[in-house]
Protein backbone atom coordinates (compact mmCIF):
# COMPACT_ATOMS: atom_id res chain seq x y z
CA UNK A 1 0.00 0.00 0.00
CA UNK A 2 1.07 3.56 -0.75
CA UNK A 3 -0.02 6.59 1.29
CA UNK A 4 0.60 10.16 0.14
CA UNK A 5 0.43 13.00 2.67
CA UNK A 6 -0.14 16.46 1.23
CA UNK A 7 0.48 19.64 3.26
CA UNK A 8 0.79 23.33 2.43
CA UNK A 9 3.08 25.80 4.17
CA UNK A 10 0.56 28.50 5.10
CA UNK A 11 2.18 28.82 8.49
CA UNK A 12 4.16 25.84 9.74
CA UNK A 13 1.50 23.69 11.40
CA UNK A 14 0.06 21.93 8.35
CA UNK A 15 3.53 20.79 7.26
CA UNK A 16 4.56 19.67 10.76
CA UNK A 17 1.35 17.64 11.05
CA UNK A 18 2.19 15.96 7.74
CA UNK A 19 5.72 15.19 8.93
CA UNK A 20 4.34 13.65 12.14
CA UNK A 21 2.08 11.32 10.15
CA UNK A 22 4.90 10.31 7.82
CA UNK A 23 7.18 9.68 10.81
CA UNK A 24 4.58 7.44 12.44
CA UNK A 25 3.98 5.46 9.25
CA UNK A 26 7.69 4.85 8.73
CA UNK A 27 8.25 3.83 12.36
CA UNK A 28 5.25 1.55 12.83
CA UNK A 29 4.22 0.39 9.35
CA UNK A 30 7.36 -0.55 7.39
CA UNK A 31 5.24 -2.52 4.90
CA UNK A 32 3.56 0.72 3.78
CA UNK A 33 5.29 3.14 1.43
CA UNK A 34 4.58 6.70 2.55
CA UNK A 35 5.53 10.06 1.12
CA UNK A 36 4.96 13.53 2.57
CA UNK A 37 5.05 16.55 0.27
CA UNK A 38 4.59 20.27 0.75
CA UNK A 39 2.26 21.26 -2.11
CA UNK A 40 3.98 24.66 -2.25
CA UNK A 41 6.85 22.88 -4.02
CA UNK A 42 4.50 21.63 -6.75
CA UNK A 43 2.33 24.63 -7.60
CA UNK A 44 2.96 27.52 -9.99
CA UNK A 45 3.95 30.98 -8.77
CA UNK A 46 0.44 32.38 -9.25
CA UNK A 47 -1.14 29.87 -6.89
CA UNK A 48 1.74 30.07 -4.44
CA UNK A 49 1.43 33.87 -4.24
CA UNK A 50 -2.36 33.75 -3.91
CA UNK A 51 -2.29 31.11 -1.14
CA UNK A 52 0.99 30.73 0.75
CA UNK A 53 2.52 34.19 0.31
CA UNK A 54 -0.72 36.15 0.69
CA UNK A 55 -1.66 34.26 3.88
CA UNK A 56 1.76 34.77 5.48
CA UNK A 57 1.71 38.46 4.48
CA UNK A 58 -1.77 39.11 5.88
CA UNK A 59 -1.32 37.37 9.24
CA UNK A 60 2.03 39.10 9.83
CA UNK A 61 1.22 42.63 8.64
CA UNK A 62 -2.57 42.98 8.41
CA UNK A 63 -4.09 40.56 10.96
CA UNK A 64 -7.36 42.52 11.19
CA UNK A 65 -7.86 42.19 7.44
CA UNK A 66 -7.10 38.47 7.71
CA UNK A 67 -9.78 38.24 10.42
CA UNK A 68 -12.37 39.69 8.02
CA UNK A 69 -11.42 37.13 5.35
CA UNK A 70 -11.49 34.30 7.91
CA UNK A 71 -15.02 34.97 9.13
CA UNK A 72 -16.36 36.03 5.72
CA UNK A 73 -15.41 32.64 4.25
CA UNK A 74 -16.83 30.72 7.22
CA UNK A 75 -19.99 30.27 5.20
CA UNK A 76 -20.93 27.23 3.10
CA UNK A 77 -22.55 29.17 0.24
CA UNK A 78 -19.62 31.59 -0.09
CA UNK A 79 -17.10 28.73 -0.02
CA UNK A 80 -19.06 26.76 -2.60
CA UNK A 81 -19.18 29.77 -4.92
CA UNK A 82 -15.48 30.48 -4.35
CA UNK A 83 -14.48 26.87 -5.11
CA UNK A 84 -16.53 26.80 -8.32
CA UNK A 85 -15.17 30.11 -9.64
CA UNK A 86 -11.53 29.35 -8.78
CA UNK A 87 -11.32 25.60 -9.45
CA UNK A 88 -10.11 25.99 -13.04
CA UNK A 89 -7.37 28.46 -12.07
CA UNK A 90 -6.24 26.33 -9.15
CA UNK A 91 -6.25 23.19 -11.29
CA UNK A 92 -4.08 24.58 -14.11
CA UNK A 93 -1.66 26.04 -11.57
CA UNK A 94 -1.41 22.71 -9.74
CA UNK A 95 -0.47 20.55 -12.75
CA UNK A 96 2.83 19.54 -11.16
CA UNK A 97 1.05 18.45 -8.00
CA UNK A 98 -1.21 16.11 -9.98
CA UNK A 99 1.81 14.83 -11.93
CA UNK A 100 3.44 13.98 -8.60
CA UNK A 101 0.31 12.15 -7.46
CA UNK A 102 0.23 10.08 -10.69
CA UNK A 103 3.95 9.38 -10.40
CA UNK A 104 3.63 8.09 -6.81
CA UNK A 105 0.35 6.21 -7.49
CA UNK A 106 -1.05 6.31 -3.96
CA UNK A 107 -3.86 4.13 -2.67
CA UNK A 108 -4.81 6.74 -0.09
CA UNK A 109 -4.19 10.48 0.31
CA UNK A 110 -4.12 12.32 3.64
CA UNK A 111 -4.57 16.09 3.38
CA UNK A 112 -3.52 18.38 6.23
CA UNK A 113 -4.76 21.48 4.36
CA UNK A 114 -8.18 22.25 2.91
CA UNK A 115 -7.08 24.10 -0.23
CA UNK A 116 -6.87 21.08 -2.58
CA UNK A 117 -9.57 18.82 -1.16
CA UNK A 118 -12.25 19.74 -3.72
CA UNK A 119 -9.74 19.48 -6.60
CA UNK A 120 -8.57 16.06 -5.45
CA UNK A 121 -12.12 14.78 -5.19
CA UNK A 122 -13.05 16.06 -8.66
CA UNK A 123 -9.93 14.59 -10.32
CA UNK A 124 -10.66 11.91 -12.95
CA UNK A 125 -7.45 10.11 -11.97
CA UNK A 126 -8.49 9.98 -8.28
CA UNK A 127 -11.96 8.67 -9.19
CA UNK A 128 -10.72 6.14 -11.75
CA UNK A 129 -8.22 4.62 -9.31
CA UNK A 130 -10.57 4.70 -6.30
CA UNK A 131 -8.10 6.70 -4.22
CA UNK A 132 -9.63 7.59 -0.85
CA UNK A 133 -9.09 11.08 0.59
CA UNK A 134 -8.80 11.84 4.30
CA UNK A 135 -8.68 15.30 5.85
CA UNK A 136 -7.07 16.43 9.12
CA UNK A 137 -8.23 19.68 10.74
CA UNK A 138 -5.14 21.23 12.35
CA UNK A 139 -6.81 23.76 14.69
CA UNK A 140 -9.31 23.68 17.56
CA UNK A 141 -11.99 25.41 15.48
CA UNK A 142 -14.17 23.98 12.74
CA UNK A 143 -14.13 26.43 9.84
CA UNK A 144 -16.61 25.62 7.07
CA UNK A 145 -13.81 25.74 4.50
CA UNK A 146 -12.64 22.28 5.67
CA UNK A 147 -15.95 20.67 4.75
CA UNK A 148 -15.89 18.96 1.34
CA UNK A 149 -18.33 16.31 0.14
CA UNK A 150 -16.58 13.03 -0.61
CA UNK A 151 -13.93 13.01 2.14
CA UNK A 152 -13.73 9.46 3.51
CA UNK A 153 -12.96 10.54 7.10
CA UNK A 154 -12.29 13.77 8.91
CA UNK A 155 -9.93 13.82 11.89
CA UNK A 156 -10.58 16.55 14.46
CA UNK A 157 -9.00 17.78 17.66
CA UNK A 158 -11.90 17.54 20.14
CA UNK A 159 -15.32 16.07 20.89
CA UNK A 160 -16.82 19.55 20.60
CA UNK A 161 -15.53 19.83 17.03
CA UNK A 162 -16.99 16.43 16.15
CA UNK A 163 -20.41 17.54 17.42
CA UNK A 164 -20.13 20.71 15.29
CA UNK A 165 -19.15 18.64 12.26
CA UNK A 166 -22.12 16.29 12.60
CA UNK A 167 -24.49 19.20 13.23
CA UNK A 168 -23.33 21.11 10.14
CA UNK A 169 -23.24 18.13 7.77
CA UNK A 170 -25.13 15.08 6.70
CA UNK A 171 -22.41 12.71 7.92
CA UNK A 172 -22.40 9.42 9.76
CA UNK A 173 -20.75 9.46 13.17
CA UNK A 174 -17.89 7.20 12.03
CA UNK A 175 -17.02 9.71 9.27
CA UNK A 176 -15.59 12.02 11.95
CA UNK A 177 -12.88 10.77 14.29
CA UNK A 178 -11.64 12.59 17.39
CA UNK A 179 -7.93 11.96 17.05
CA UNK A 180 -6.28 15.13 18.30
CA UNK A 181 -3.78 16.97 16.08
CA UNK A 182 -0.77 14.88 14.97
CA UNK A 183 2.59 15.88 16.45
CA UNK A 184 5.95 14.13 16.44
CA UNK A 185 6.52 11.02 18.57
CA UNK A 186 9.08 12.60 20.91
CA UNK A 187 6.39 14.77 22.52
CA UNK A 188 4.79 11.61 23.92
CA UNK A 189 7.99 10.30 25.48
CA UNK A 190 8.76 10.86 29.15
CA UNK A 191 12.31 9.48 29.17
CA UNK A 192 13.96 12.04 26.92
CA UNK A 193 17.70 12.54 27.31
CA UNK A 194 17.76 15.92 29.08
CA UNK A 195 21.50 16.03 29.94
CA UNK A 196 22.33 16.07 26.22
CA UNK A 197 20.83 19.57 26.03
CA UNK A 198 23.96 20.93 27.75
CA UNK A 199 21.85 23.40 29.76
CA UNK A 200 23.68 22.95 33.07
CA UNK A 201 20.36 22.08 34.69
CA UNK A 202 19.65 23.63 38.09
CA UNK A 203 16.78 23.64 40.58
CA UNK A 204 15.35 27.01 39.56
CA UNK A 205 12.21 26.93 37.39
CA UNK A 206 12.50 27.04 33.61
CA UNK A 207 10.18 28.86 31.23
CA UNK A 208 10.25 28.47 27.46
CA UNK A 209 9.63 31.44 25.17
CA UNK A 210 9.00 30.51 21.55
CA UNK A 211 10.54 33.79 20.52
CA UNK A 212 10.41 33.27 16.78
CA UNK A 213 6.69 32.62 17.08
CA UNK A 214 6.03 35.65 19.31
CA UNK A 215 7.96 38.01 17.06
CA UNK A 216 10.84 40.38 17.79
CA UNK A 217 8.89 43.25 19.38
CA UNK A 218 6.75 41.15 21.68
CA UNK A 219 9.66 38.96 22.80
CA UNK A 220 11.66 42.06 23.68
CA UNK A 221 8.68 43.41 25.68
CA UNK A 222 8.44 40.16 27.66
CA UNK A 223 12.19 40.04 28.38
CA UNK A 224 12.33 43.72 29.34
CA UNK A 225 9.38 43.28 31.68
CA UNK A 226 11.06 40.32 33.37
CA UNK A 227 14.37 42.19 33.60
CA UNK A 228 12.70 45.15 35.29
CA UNK A 229 10.17 43.53 37.59
CA UNK A 230 10.88 39.83 38.15
CA UNK A 231 12.86 39.26 41.35
CA UNK A 232 12.89 35.47 41.77
CA UNK A 233 15.51 33.13 40.28
CA UNK A 234 14.44 31.97 36.84
CA UNK A 235 15.84 30.13 33.82
CA UNK A 236 14.53 31.62 30.59
CA UNK A 237 14.89 29.55 27.42
CA UNK A 238 14.33 31.47 24.18
CA UNK A 239 14.03 29.78 20.78
CA UNK A 240 14.33 32.25 17.92
CA UNK A 241 13.99 29.87 14.99
CA UNK A 242 14.65 31.64 11.69
CA UNK A 243 14.74 35.07 13.33
CA UNK A 244 18.52 35.65 13.37
CA UNK A 245 18.17 39.35 14.25
CA UNK A 246 16.21 38.50 17.37
CA UNK A 247 18.79 35.86 18.37
CA UNK A 248 21.57 38.47 18.17
CA UNK A 249 19.45 41.08 19.95
CA UNK A 250 18.76 38.77 22.92
CA UNK A 251 22.46 37.91 23.20
CA UNK A 252 23.24 41.62 23.63
CA UNK A 253 20.74 42.24 26.45
CA UNK A 254 22.26 42.61 29.93
CA UNK A 255 20.09 40.56 32.26
CA UNK A 256 19.89 40.71 36.04
CA UNK A 257 21.77 38.04 37.98
CA UNK A 258 18.55 36.28 39.00
CA UNK A 259 17.70 35.61 35.34
CA UNK A 260 19.63 32.90 33.53
CA UNK A 261 19.12 33.19 29.76
CA UNK A 262 19.57 30.19 27.47
CA UNK A 263 19.18 31.48 23.92
CA UNK A 264 18.72 29.13 20.96
CA UNK A 265 18.68 30.14 17.32
CA UNK A 266 17.33 26.83 16.05
CA UNK A 267 16.91 23.56 17.91
CA UNK A 268 15.26 20.20 17.29
CA UNK A 269 14.95 19.65 21.06
CA UNK A 270 11.59 21.37 21.54
CA UNK A 271 10.03 18.24 23.17
CA UNK A 272 12.82 18.19 25.79
CA UNK A 273 12.60 21.94 26.38
CA UNK A 274 8.84 21.77 26.86
CA UNK A 275 9.26 18.85 29.23
CA UNK A 276 11.61 20.68 31.61
CA UNK A 277 9.71 23.99 31.46
CA UNK A 278 7.08 25.15 33.93
CA UNK A 279 5.31 27.03 31.18
CA UNK A 280 5.54 28.05 27.53
CA UNK A 281 5.04 31.55 26.15
CA UNK A 282 4.01 31.44 22.49
CA UNK A 283 1.36 32.16 19.91
CA UNK A 284 -1.43 29.60 19.78
CA UNK A 285 -0.96 27.70 16.53
CA UNK A 286 -2.74 24.35 16.44
CA UNK A 287 0.50 22.34 16.59
CA UNK A 288 2.11 24.42 19.36
CA UNK A 289 -1.09 24.23 21.41
CA UNK A 290 -1.16 20.44 21.03
CA UNK A 291 2.55 20.08 21.85
CA UNK A 292 2.02 22.06 25.05
CA UNK A 293 -1.03 20.00 26.04
CA UNK A 294 0.73 16.67 25.44
CA UNK A 295 3.80 17.93 27.33
CA UNK A 296 1.55 18.87 30.29
CA UNK A 297 3.08 22.33 30.13
CA UNK A 298 0.76 25.36 30.54
CA UNK A 299 0.66 27.72 27.57
CA UNK A 300 0.68 31.51 27.96
CA UNK A 301 -0.75 32.75 24.70
CA UNK A 302 0.72 35.91 23.20
CA UNK A 303 -1.12 38.05 20.65
CA UNK A 304 -2.96 35.26 18.78
CA UNK A 305 -3.70 35.72 15.08
CA UNK A 306 -7.40 36.63 14.65
CA UNK A 307 -9.44 33.65 13.59
CA UNK A 308 -7.94 30.21 14.12
CA UNK A 309 -5.34 31.19 16.75
CA UNK A 310 -7.92 33.12 18.78
CA UNK A 311 -10.08 29.98 18.72
CA UNK A 312 -7.10 27.87 19.84
CA UNK A 313 -6.49 30.34 22.67
CA UNK A 314 -10.14 30.10 23.78
CA UNK A 315 -9.86 26.30 23.79
CA UNK A 316 -6.66 26.54 25.85
CA UNK A 317 -8.19 28.83 28.50
CA UNK A 318 -11.57 27.03 28.60
CA UNK A 319 -9.91 23.66 29.26
CA UNK A 320 -7.40 25.03 31.79
CA UNK A 321 -4.38 24.33 29.58
CA UNK A 322 -3.08 27.87 30.00
CA UNK A 323 -3.88 31.57 29.95
CA UNK A 324 -4.13 34.46 27.50
CA UNK A 325 -1.73 37.35 28.16
CA UNK A 326 -3.82 40.52 27.88
CA UNK A 327 -1.35 43.07 29.29
CA UNK A 328 2.20 43.28 30.65
CA UNK A 329 1.01 42.71 34.24
CA UNK A 330 -0.22 39.26 33.23
CA UNK A 331 3.33 38.19 32.35
CA UNK A 332 4.69 38.39 35.92
CA UNK A 333 1.40 37.23 37.48
CA UNK A 334 1.10 34.04 35.42
CA UNK A 335 4.82 33.18 35.59
CA UNK A 336 4.66 33.38 39.38
CA UNK A 337 1.46 31.33 39.41
CA UNK A 338 2.75 28.46 37.26
CA UNK A 339 6.31 28.41 38.66
CA UNK A 340 4.85 27.68 42.10
CA UNK A 341 2.51 24.99 40.79
CA UNK A 342 3.22 21.33 39.99
CA UNK A 343 2.60 20.34 36.39
CA UNK A 344 -0.23 17.95 35.59
CA UNK A 345 0.77 14.41 34.73
CA UNK A 346 -1.69 13.15 32.13
CA UNK A 347 -0.84 10.61 29.44
CA UNK A 348 -2.27 11.42 26.02
CA UNK A 349 -2.83 9.00 23.16
CA UNK A 350 -0.63 9.42 20.10
CA UNK A 351 -2.81 11.32 17.59
CA UNK A 352 -0.80 10.30 14.51
CA UNK A 353 -1.12 6.65 15.55
CA UNK A 354 -4.90 6.98 15.98
CA UNK A 355 -5.21 8.54 12.51
CA UNK A 356 -3.11 5.85 10.82
CA UNK A 357 -4.98 3.03 12.58
CA UNK A 358 -8.32 4.46 11.39
CA UNK A 359 -7.09 4.89 7.83
CA UNK A 360 -5.80 1.30 7.69
CA UNK A 361 -9.06 -0.25 8.97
Amino acid sequence: MKILIISLSTGNGHVEAGKALDENLKLNNPNIESLHINAADYINDFLKISTVDSYNFLVNYYPKLWSKFFYFFDNKKIISSFNKTTSFLRKINANNLFKKIKEFQPDKIISTHFIFNDLLLSSKYIKKNNITIYSIVTDYYLHNIWITNGIKKYFVASEEMKKQFLKKNNLLENNVVVSGIPIKNNFYKTNLDLPNLNLKLNNNPYILIMAGSCGKKYTEKILNELNKNYNNNLNIITVCGKNKKLFKKINKIKFNKNLNIINFNFTDKIPELMQISKLIISKSGGLTTTEAIVSNTPLLVVKPIPGQEEANARYTVKNDYGKLIKNKNDIIKYINFYCQKDKKKIEYKNSAKIIIENILK
